[in-house]
């Protein structure tokens, strides 16, 4: 079987964590990684080519699909030059964070006729795989209500991407939480409406 070449571009903690998984998969091959920063580059041992610049990257190593794991704000701009050309996108999320500008993106998708999908879905999760198929053989009954209660700390996440958007635990980490309802429920929302508050202690900061 013919492996699809895989370029990771964006070499952060995320980034090479993507780029030594894509190293692994016996259906792909890693022709490159592509960060501006050299020690960036240099600090992935792989042996593929490393790149500071995209077009060199795609012009000399060809890839069919590329990891985008760059900041938020370089989603859009970066999987339109790609999907333009053809190259299929695995793009972190959250894609962007004005709904005009991702539907405006996912038009351009269309009529490129080409894909661009969203990684980090907690749907593949073992303990979600686990209740859809006690969902599907009537182990617990008829659904009725999801409720979700998410807790986290991590207090470095102002430094982090995600300390930079405006609503970043609704643009960056309820995506999850709404996906596994989609995917337990097997339904689409008709509406979704948030409240959001900063508490005192926020390692956001002002908001």
């Amino acid at each position: 079987m013919k492996k699809l070449k895989i370029a990771v571009m964006g070499l952060g903690a995320y980034g090479r964590g993507w780029a030594y998984v894509a190293a692994k998969n016996p259906n792909a091959e890693l022709v490159a990684v592509i960060d501006r920063s050299e020690d960036a580059l240099n600090a992935v041992d792989l042996p593929v080519g490393k790149y500071t610049d995209l077009d060199a990257a795609i012009e000399e190593a060809k890839p069919e699909a590329v990891v985008l794991v760059v900041p938020p704000r370089l989603h859009i701009p970066i999987a339109e030059k790609l999907v333009k050309q053809g190259i299929a996108v695995l793009c972190e999320k959250p894609i962007c964070e004005e709904l005009p500008e991702a539907e405006d993106f996912l038009k351009l998708c269309v009529a490129e006729n080409h894909v661009c999908s969203i990684a980090e879905n907690f749907r593949y999760r073992p303990v979600f795989r686990e209740a859809k198929r006690m969902l599907l053989e009537g182990a617990v009954g008829k659904l009725l209500r999801v409720n979700c209660r998410y807790v986290s700390y991590h207090p470095d996440a102002s430094n982090a991407y995600h300390g930079a958007l405006k609503h970043p635990l609704l643009c960056d980490v309820t995506v999850h939480h709404l996906d596994v309802a989609r995917y337990l429920t097997g339904e689409e929302p008709e509406t979704v409406f948030c409240t959001e508050h900063s508490a005192p202690h926020t390692w956001y900061g002002d908001r």
